[in-house]
Formats: C-alpha cells, sequence, structure tokens
C-alpha cells in the first residue's frame, strides 16, 4: 500500500466516522437507515394523520387506568392547594397529542385531559399519558349550556345524510379586555332519532346525543372547548395555558361517528400539529339529523357584563373559512351543499341577516359583523 492510499483511506474512515455522529439514524434500523424528521404537514395531511394515528388518539382507558390517573392527580400539591379531593368530581376525560411528534414516533404515549368539577368551579388537568404526572392545570367558572338556540347568528346545515360536520377558522385577531364577558364560534352536531328539547337533559342519553367542538374567547385568549348531552351542554375545556392555541392560528374542529356509535370530537391546531379529542359511544342512528340548529355552526356572546364587547375584535370582523360535511353513502367530504341563516335572541324588530353575517360556508367567506351583532344583540348593561 502506497503512502498516498492510506492517507486517504484514513481519511475516508474519519469523514465516515464524523457523519455518523451527526446524522441521526433510525431507531428501527440503527446504522443502516437514516431517519427524515417531519416538521410540518398540509392541512390535508394532518386530516389524513388523525385517521393514521385515531388508536392512539381515541383510546379508551379501562376503570382501572382512570382510577389510577384520578388518585395521582388528587395526590399533586398543585390541585391540593385549589381543592380537596372529596369535593373534586370527574366528569370524564379526553386525549391530546401532537400529529407530528406521533408522526415521527408511532409509539408516543398521547397524554390525557381530565376533566373535574369542584367547588362550583371547572378544572381541567393536563396529566403526561406515560408517566401520569400533572403537567398542567387551569381552573374557570362553570359556563352554561352553549346550545344554537342560546346564541346569536346560526348557519343550520341542509343537505344529503351527513355523519361528520367540521368548521376551517383562523383563531381572531382578539384581545381581551377584563371583564367583558367571552364570544364563540362553534360547531354542532345531533343524533339523527332525536328529541329536540332534549339536548341537554343526561337521562335523555343514548336515545338523545348532540355534541358541541369550537373556540371560545375571554379574558384567558383563545380557549378550545366540546361539551355534549352527558354533560348537560357545559363546555368541558380541551386546553390549559401550555396547550393553548395563539392568535391567527389555523384550527379545525370537527365532530364525527362511525359505524359502531363511536362519536369523536375533535379541535386541530393546523398550525401547530397539537390535536384534541373527546369520544363518546352512542347507541342507535349513526348519521345526523339535517335541517335544525342543532347541526350547525353559529357565533354566540351570552355574556351579560358588558354590551361593550366588539372591541376586542380590533376593528377585524372574525371569519370561517370553510365548513365541511361527510356524506353518510359514500363517505366523502365536501363544502356544504345547502345552508340557512338564522338569527336568534336580538331585539325584535332587528336588521337583515346580511347585516349580521355576510358569505357562506360553502364558499368559505363566511363573515360576523361584530358591531352590528353587537349593537342589535348584546345583553349586557
Amino acid at each position: 500500500m502506497t503512502l498516498m492510499n492510506a492517507k486517504l483511506i484514513k481519511t475516508i474512515l474519519f469523514a465516515t466516522i464524523i457523519v455518523a455522529m451527526i446524522i441521526p439514524v433510525s431507531a428501527g434500523n440503527l446504522g443502516v437507515v437514516f431517519a427524515e424528521q417531519k416538521t410540518k404537514f398540509t392541512k390535508e395531511q394532518y386530516l389524513g394523520l388523525i385517521e393514521k394515528h385515531k388508536a392512539q388518539l381515541t383510546k379508551e382507558l379501562t376503570k382501572f387506568e382512570l382510577d389510577k390517573i384520578d388518585g395521582q392527580v388528587k395526590l399533586d400539591k398543585r390541585v391540593q392547594a385549589l381543592t380537596t379531593s372529596e369535593s373534586l368530581r370527574l366528569d370524564g376525560y379526553s386525549h391530546y397529542g401532537n400529529l407530528i411528534e406521533l408522526e415521527n414516533n408511532p409509539n408516543a404515549v398521547v397524554d390525557i385531559i381530565m376533566h373535574y368539577t369542584e367547588n362550583g368551579k371547572s378544572l381541567t388537568v393536563l396529566v403526561d399519558g406515560a408517566t401520569n404526572d400533572v403537567l398542567d392545570l387551569q381552573e374557570r367558572p362553570i359556563v352554561g349550556p352553549l346550545l344554537p338556540s342560546n346564541g346569536l347568528i346560526v348557519d343550520v346545515y341542509g343537505g344529503p345524510s351527513i355523519n361528520g360536520i367540521r368548521m376551517d377558522l383562523n383563531s381572531p385577531n382578539f384581545t381581551p379586555i377584563v371583564g367583558r364577558g367571552w364570544t364563540a364560534m362553534l360547531v354542532n352536531a345531533l343524533k339523527l332519532g332525536s328529541t329536540i328539547g332534549n339536548e341537554c337533559v343526561p337521562t335523555a342519553f343514548p336515545g338523545t346525543y348532540w355534541a358541541q367542538s369550537g373556540e371560545l374567547l375571554g379574558d384567558s385568549g383563545p380557549e378550545l372547548d366540546w361539551a355534549d348531552t352527558t354533560t348537560s351542554c357545559n363546555p368541558q375545556w380541551f386546553t390549559t395555558p401550555t396547550i393553548r392555541p395563539s392568535i391567527g392560528n389555523n384550527l379545525d374542529f370537527q365532530i364525527q361517528v362511525d359505524s359502531s356509535g363511536h362519536w369523536v370530537i375533535y379541535g386541530l391546531n393546523v398550525s401547530t400539529g397539537g390535536t384534541w379529542t373527546h369520544t363518546t359511544t352512542v347507541s342507535g342512528s349513526t348519521s345526523f339529523a339535517t335541517n335544525t340548529a342543532d347541526t350547525s355552526v353559529f357565533f354566540e356572546n351570552p355574556n351579560t357584563v358588558s354590551k361593550n364587547w366588539a372591541p376586542e375584535y380590533n376593528n377585524v370582523n372574525p371569519k370561517i373559512y370553510a365548513g365541511y360535511a361527510r356524506n353518510t353513502s359514500t363517505g366523502v367530504w365536501d363544502f356544504w351543499q345547502t345552508e340557512t341563516p338564522q338569527v336568534y335572541n336580538c331585539y325584535p324588530g332587528g336588521i337583515p341577516i346580511a347585516s349580521y353575517e355576510t358569505g357562506t360556508l360553502k364558499a368559505g367567506t363566511l363573515t360576523y359583523n361584530v358591531a352590528n351583532i353587537q349593537s342589535h344583540c348584546a345583553k349586557g348593561p
């Protein structure tokens, strides 16, 4: 071997060692395949990933697992500082996961969101799915039922039979003003065959079932919620401070039911990959009622604290960029076929619907005129 060849071989070996040190490799094929870490997906890709990782995102906990998590939550010092374990009532649980992390590590464990009522307040606790340690929590006042009939501007779905409904929006340009209450944009679905008037009666479940997902904007900024018949239509919170969306984030809210009667309520932050889910198994029909305000998208502002809440939107009207529905027969998601706008709980002799909202969900242009809604619908002093 010549001196030149020996130096060349040493150089190649040294370079190979350096490359191996700085480039990560796939754990499944250690030393053979270099890992490619994805950091961003499109909305359509995220929606596909939700289905791909559905088993993790909608995993049903056993009573043993739930009791174990509940017991560990009650031992947490931050929880104990707020309340006693005796006053905590567990109302249910949800899941939170990040689709980017799940796609890069399919064995990742999603976190658990525990929903409690305590001393007349709502307590949301984010729990590490692997260790059951409390990661974050938030206490809030209990908000009353958010049925469309209690709302203001409602767009009712009409068209073919559906078993999925979704709305897409960017979290509005919103600056909270303490004491001004809150506003919301919400999507809802009612099980076909339900009894109108029993949506918020837990004892009417499962014959009647109604579900909701959406964004509430209040003193803490953007919040994500879900509600259904089993909660008396009172919102349960998906979010705590560490997993709360930011102003301008692209958000999707979806409700769907499969052939086994699993109703899944979703929240998706397209800007970050964060995904929230709550699942309830409901017997009976696996389609939604149509041409009813209970299957709809609506704008809500129930606060009785202040009549002057529109300035929180900084002169930028909130907009919903699309409404989608999944056809029961074909399983295909498509834009809403027809929609009927309705006005609720505004002053008699009000103004035309076009003064409250413009555009349509089908066209992706639905925009709420908050100044006119405040002027003709506000209930505060």
